[in-house]
């Protein structure tokens, strides 16, 4: 062990001067200075640091101008944590040598002198003039993106790196950490190229051809994913979960349900506690109908076994309120960007009382964008926990002193359930993003109303559910640069009825298809639209079109389209006469958004929480007469509405108007019925603890 440590030293050692051990020890130009040195450097490479200290002290008398004396000596005092003496050498060896070849090291070793004494800009300085000095010093370009995220900078991560490659294109850490870098921003194209590059130029390690194969299954390449996890498992068999895994995510995004199911089971029983293919097999459950209850639960009671085996509680456990002050309330989410989740806090955030409620943010945001930047003015405390592990993220919970711990998640993408398996706040609730049980008796309540969970309902929750007076969730009035108007009946403009659909390709099942072909059957002149998610690959639409065509569809009448930005999406409503919802997985943002256009849903209720959020919405509008209770009688509301053109015209005109006066966007009233339960929930909880 200790010629391990000594051998790392050494070459710490050569880095330093230029020169290795042993060159040192022959070089003599002056018998004492070199003896002084050589016995300095030993010293070094035996990690004692105080007697190298005694030696480069020594040797500084005999010449205080050698750079590798002045840089050895405060390399030395570095590592007793000596930074202020250390920097005076280094600079002394600068302003000597500054044009040696070894300056970049220097600089280096001053960055690390910065770091040392908690001068992080000064220390990126040095590590930036490091790598400018040696542009493939690749522990200078890590050592400064890593400055660059600890200083709020990341966006300046992937410049630094695309400068590196264009000046090193060679250097494989650089392509590797690029890849990483777009994976964390979602651009799996991005990793594809940067992994193929870097498996040109080196070694490949098993964890490359495993990223490298999550990220074709994540770009609808599953033919080289499937080829590329084969390579992958001839290194290490031991992977085999991790192809299964990402298949699964692969069946997932495109519709494939039933595979995805298959393929995210196997991958649980390979690595039982691997909890994302939990997580992903428990949200697809969830969406999958009411016939599907006893497999949802028995998931996520699996689930909750395992997150609690590896996350024990909190030793020091959430301890009652000593004052009357206001309740500090922790909000977690992955999706604090433009999300479904912007849209649903930004107005209703600013009416929170804050002399009875201080709101905490912790945000696990891969990438922030300015719907960012909106949400951290409106919280009074904001805390990133990308990089801390899950321990250290319920720490940080405790520490910050929450009342009220709210998971915006569930089992939705990047979700950290484990945060609350560890019971870092007293109170933890479920709400907004997620749409059934996690499964969790750590979090004691999940938010609901009358017609999202009816008290007469027989769907399985973990936690108690906590019903809102009128909705369980309130819509935003979006802010766009330009106004928005609602538009005309599009019937008037083409004397046919265009149906239309925003969801998400994967929510358009072949039962949903054959529903909608019943109503183009019945009416011979109307036309389907469909936007969205999923639709912009060539494997998501393709799957609808050969579903459309086992179904007979006659083609000419649909048209596919992928998704636009969001004014251009908004804007697309006027092109609808009539949107038609999905199930048993329904629309969430997008009918609320479509209310907002003068766009009526026809939506199918069904048995769960999620399968009912159309209908709840609906009735927030008063459009009851558009909630269908079966698909039969989906298929007549569609017919009856498509001849009623004068009804569908004065709804056009007043829907607007009538949906800012629903509770579905009235945010101050929500406000005070959510500040109410949220203080309801606590006093139970304590009142029984």
């Amino acid at each position: 062990m200790f010629d391990v440590i000594r051998r790392a030293l050494e070459r710490r050692l050569e880095h330093l001067t230029g020169q290795s051990l042993a060159q040192v020890v022959e070089q003599k130009p002056n018998p004492k200075l070199a003896a002084l040195k050589a016995a300095g450097n030993a010293k070094i490479a035996a990690n004692d640091m105080v007697e190298a200290e005694t030696y480069f002290r020594l040797a500084f008398g005999e010449d205080p101008n050698d750079s590798q004396v002045l840089v050895c000596l405060a390399y030395a005092l570095k590592e007793q944590a000596r930074s202020q003496e250390a920097r005076v050498y280094l600079r002394r060896a600068l302003a000597h040598s500054a044009e040696a070849p070894d300056a970049f090291e220097w600089h280096y070793l001053l960055g690390e002198i910065s770091e040392q004494e908690g001068a992080m800009e000064q220390a990126a300085l040095s590590y930036a003039e490091s790598l400018r000095l040696k542009p493939d010093f690749s522990r200078a370009c890590r050592e400064l993106s890593r400055m660059y995220e600890g200083l709020g900078q990341k966006h300046a991560v992937k410049p630094l790196l695309l400068k590196c490659i264009a000046q090193c294109p060679d250097c494989q850490d650089y392509r590797l950490w690029l890849a990483s870098v777009y994976e964390g921003e979602l651009d799996f194209k991005g990793v594809v190229d940067q992994l193929l590059v870097a498996i040109s130029l080196g070694t490949q390690p098993l964890d490359i051809w495993t990223t490298l194969g999550a990220a074709y299954f994540r770009t609808h390449q599953a033919a080289d994913a499937l080829r590329v996890f084969d390579t992958a498992e001839a290194m290490d068999s031991k992977v085999r979960w991790m192809r299964h895994y990402h298949a699964g995510y692969f069946h997932v995004r495109n519709g494939h349900m039933k595979d995805a199911i298959a393929e995210l089971s196997q991958a649980i029983e390979l690595n039982p506690s691997c909890l994302d293919a939990h997580s992903l097999l428990i949200m697809v459950l969830s969406s999958a109908g009411d016939e599907i209850g006893l497999a949802y639960r028995a998931a996520a009671m699996r689930f909750a076994d395992v997150v609690t085996a590896q996350n024990p509680k909190l030793s020091a456990s959430p301890a009652a309120r000593v004052s009357d002050g206001p309740l500090r309330v922790g909000f977690y989410s992955s999706d604090f960007r433009m999300h479904p989740v912007y849209h649903f806090l930004k107005d209703l955030l600013p009416h929170f009382d804050r002399s009875r409620f201080q709101l905490v943010a912790f945000s696990n945001n891969a990438v922030d964008d300015e719907a960012t930047q909106h949400l951290q003015s409106l919280f009074d405390q904001w805390h990133g926990i990308s990089t801390l592990n899950d321990a250290a993220a319920a720490d940080l919970v405790q520490a910050s002193a929450i009342d009220i711990l709210i998971d915006l998640g569930g089992h939705t993408s990047n979700c950290r359930l484990s945060i609350f398996a560890r019971k870092p706040a007293a109170v933890q609730v479920s709400w907004l993003g997620y749409f059934a049980s996690t499964g969790l008796s750590e979090i004691d309540f999940i938010l609901a109303d009358d017609v999202s969970v009816p008290l007469d309902s027989h769907e399985w929750f973990s936690e108690r559910v906590y019903r809102l007076p009128r909705t369980r969730l309130c819509m935003s009035v979006p802010h766009t640069k330009k106004p928005i108007a609602v538009g005309q009946l599009p019937y008037l403009k083409h004397a046919h009825i265009t149906f239309g659909c925003f969801q998400q390709a994967a929510k358009i099942t072949v039962k949903v298809l054959s529903v909608w072909k019943q109503i183009l059957q019945a009416i011979p002149d109307a036309r389907l639209r469909i936007q969205g998610e999923g639709l912009g690959n060539f494997v998501g639409q393709n799957r609808v079109v050969s579903e459309m065509q086992a179904l007979n569809f006659d083609l000419s009448r649909v048209d596919l389209l992928a998704p636009e930005d969001f004014e251009h999406y908004l804007s697309a409503h006027n092109e609808i006469d009539i949107l038609l919802d999905t199930f048993p997985y329904p629309g969430g943002t997008t009918t609320a958004l479509a209310l907002w256009m003068g766009l009526p849903t026809i939506t199918l209720t069904g048995g769960t929480m999620l399968a009912r959020q159309g209908e709840m919405m609906m009735r927030c509008v008063g459009l009851d007469d558009w909630i269908a209770h079966s698909e039969r009688e989906y298929v007549e509301i569609a017919i009856k509405k498509s001849i009623d053109i004068e009804g569908l015209t004065s709804l056009r005109r007043e829907l607007r108007t009538r949906a800012i006066a629903s509770p579905l966007f009235a945010s101050k009233q929500f406000a005070t019925e959510m500040q109410d339960a949220l203080r309801s929930m606590y006093e139970e909880v304590m009142t029984h603890k």
